[in-house]
Order: C-alpha cells, then sequence, then structure tokens
C-alpha cells in the first residue's frame, strides 16, 4: 500500500504542474496512508518532477517516519494534519495556487458555485478564509473550523486546499475549482448576462 500511495502522491504532482494549477515549488500533497501514519510531499520540491525519496512518511504529530536526505515535510503540514484529525473522511489533500482561484481569493471574492452545474453537484460551497500567515498554526486552526460540510477552501493571498476520498477526487476538485474561478471571470467580462437561446 505505501508504494502505491506514494505513486498516487508523484502522479497528482504531474497532473497538478501539467494543468498548471502549481508553479516552481508552489503546493503541497498529502494522503491518509493508516490510523498512524500520513504521506506529504517534502518541502521546496518542484510537484511535477517528485521522486519517491520526495515523499515522507509522518505520524499524525508531524514527526518524520521515512524519507532519506534529510527532508524537511511541507510547510503546511500543519494544515493537513489538522484537516485529517478533524475529519476522518478526508483521505487526501492537495495544496495549491491556482491562478485563477487564487485571483479570486485575492480580490477578496467567493466562489460562485452555483453558476455552473458542475460546480454546483461536484464542489459545492467553497468558504473564503481571510489572509493568514502560511504554514501558521492559526491557518491550520480556521481552516479545520471551515472545513465542515464542504470539499475546498479558497485562502486569500495563498491559492486553495480541496480533499477527498482519495486523490483523484482531491484533484477534480480543485480542477472544478479553477475552471469555475476562470468562467467567473469570463461572465463578468460578457457583463453576467445569460443568454437565453430560443
Amino acid at each position: 500500500m505505501f508504494d502505491v500511495a506514494v505513486r498516487e502522491i508523484i502522479t497528482a504532482g504531474q497532473r497538478l504542474a501539467g494543468r498548471g494549477l502549481i508553479c516552481a515549488h508552489s503546493g503541497n500533497i498529502s494522503r491518509r496512508l493508516d490510523e498512524a501514519n500520513v504521506l506529504i510531499t517534502a518541502s521546496g520540491m518542484f510537484k511535477g518532477g517528485l521522486r519517491e525519496e520526495d515523499v515522507l512518511r509522518l505520524d499524525y504529530q508531524g514527526r518524520v517516519r521515512q524519507g532519506e536526505g534529510g527532508r524537511q515535510p511541507s510547510s503546511e503540514t500543519d494544515l493537513h494534519l489538522a484537516l485529517y484529525k478533524s475529519y476522518p473522511h478526508i483521505e487526501a489533500i492537495i495544496h495549491a495556487h491556482p491562478p485563477y482561484a487564487t485571483a479570486l481569493a485575492c480580490a477578496g471574492q467567493e466562489l460562485d458555485y452555483q453558476l455552473l452545474e458542475e460546480s454546483r453537484l461536484f464542489l459545492g460551497p467553497t468558504p473564503l478564509l481571510p489572509r493568514l500567515n502560511p504554514g501558521s498554526t492559526e491557518l491550520a486552526q480556521r481552516a479545520a473550523q471551515a472545513a465542515g460540510g464542504v470539499n475546498a477552501l479558497l485562502l486569500s493571498g495563498h491559492g486553495a486546499v480541496s480533499w477527498g476520498k482519495d486523490l483523484e477526487q482531491a484533484f477534480n476538485r480543485m480542477e472544478i475549482l479553477e475552471h469555475t474561478a476562470h468562467i467567473m471571470l469570463l461572465h463578468g467580462l460578457f457583463g453576467g448576462v445569460v443568454i437565453k437561446h430560443v
């Protein structure tokens, strides 16, 4: 199971980079491994080029149990662990910086998830957290408080985080979030008018 889970994280990193949802060393990916362990990407790694040794095994206190080369876990480890501890149904988490969704969050606007049927059905409400220091305990606590009953969060000045029953679902929700933010921008450029066909 360990090897399969590591490969899933590597694949998710490649997909995030390929879709332009992260850049450089930004973002982080994790997966609940079992009742005692979490896998998370190491700090400062390009997620599109992850290797097996770039995925670390942690306990739920954030202590590294497996990893080579003295790598440190992601600076957002507290955020991931807070969500896992608070919500047993969460099995995988992605934090990314999708451009349109991040711009929306920086502008202090919430996502109009009801604009698209896909967003309403597969994403749902996406709360916007205020600007908080990346990697901070406050961010982790506020995210855990806001995550009840939703599938993703916008982080003002910081990007977005999504989760699911597996990395496939977490990735899909991040992609839908970004797609919806993009459509919101285009919708606004067209004056927000709904065109009715006859």
